[in-house]
């Protein structure tokens, strides 16, 4: 199929997926084939009969397909939906992502604007529950939850989130060739960097990346991810996928890891005392001590790693 595929990946996402079906089903085609792939990565809820009904209601646009992995993780999830992608295009979107209605037009046009790109990123802002109430400290991490980050041209960048990212089926399709190091999160689990791995391939693979400011989506943002235990548990998987993506880096030279690490962390205590501070008191509210919180999952991942071996 010459087209776009809409890859998403569910973990009970049945509170979420309607609105991001119903965004997907009013996008702007002009003749623009596509297909929803719908990945089914071990949902307990009733995800899939919501999701089908929701797109009877929206009337049926085009073809949604739903996939099975039973292996946990984002990364799995969106190998396997990668596999059963049928367009020379793929788009991931989370299930809580709605993209704008011209974004699979604006897919099409930036990689015939850009021939040498094998990833579009894109930029977003958020939206809420009703009536929440939005800490104080949002605006400064947002950027940790792919929220903001509009360029003010489209421009060359290293990665993109994985939220919205369009990538070609053929780049896809390499990267995911065999498992990737990081997992990405699965279940309740944090641990993330999935997305840096998939840029950091395509680069390897002689493809560029680029964010374009006219690929936007808004990201919406339950009330249980706008808490301070939320945030600090996000910014401990961030630490815990970093270290993990290292050591594999390092060729696996646990000793060197721990070394420069080391040195890593002190050098930061001394930059930051009051973060540090924070962070051993663990006072809320305070987005300075949020790096400790990376440095945590970082030493994580390395005592683990000792347990195992």
């Amino acid at each position: 199929m010459k087209g776009i595929s809409i890859i998403i990946c569910s973990y009970n996402s049945s509170s979420r997926i309607e609105a991001t079906l119903e965004h997907i089903a009013n996008q702007e085609l002009y003749g623009l084939r596509c297909e929803v792939v719908l990945v089914d990565n071990n949902c307990s809820d009733d995800t899939l009969a919501v999701a089908q009904k929701k797109w009877k209601d929206c009337g049926e646009p085009f073809e949604l397909r739903i996939v099975e992995e039973k292996e946990p993780g984002l990364s799995f999830a969106r190998k396997t939906g990668v596999r059963a992608a049928e367009g020379e295009t793929l788009i991931f979107c989370d299930d809580d992502n709605w993209l704008e209605k011209t974004y699979l037009q604006n897919v099409v046009l930036g990689f015939l604007r850009y021939p040498d790109a094998g990833i579009l990123g894109a930029w977003s802002d958020a939206s809420f529950e009703p009536a929440q109430l939005i800490p104080e400290w949002f605006e400064q991490i947002k950027g940790s939850m792919a929220v903001g980050g509009k360029p003010d041209n489209d421009c060359l960048v290293q990665e993109v989130w994985g939220a919205g990212m369009a990538i070609l089926k053929i780049v896809a399709s390499e990267i995911f060739l065999t498992n990737n190091v990081l997992s990405g999160r699965k279940g309740d689990s944090l641990v993330s960097g999935e997305d840096s791995e998939i840029c950091e391939k395509a680069r390897n693979l002689g493809y560029k990346i680029y964010k374009l400011t006219s690929l936007k989506y808004t990201h919406f943002i339950t009330g249980n991810r706008l808490t301070w235990k939320y945030v600090t548990r996000l910014n401990k998987g961030f630490g815990f996928s970093s270290m993990e993506n290292s050591f594999h880096s390092y060729n696996k030279s646990m000793f060197l890891l721990i070394l420069g690490y080391s040195f890593y962390s002190l050098k930061t205590i001394l930059k930051n005392p009051q973060g540090f501070v924070f962070y051993i008191s663990k006072t809320s509210n305070k987005v300075s001590a949020l790096k400790f919180y990376g440095i945590e999952g970082a030493w994580d991942f390395v005592r683990g790693n000792l347990r195992n071996n």
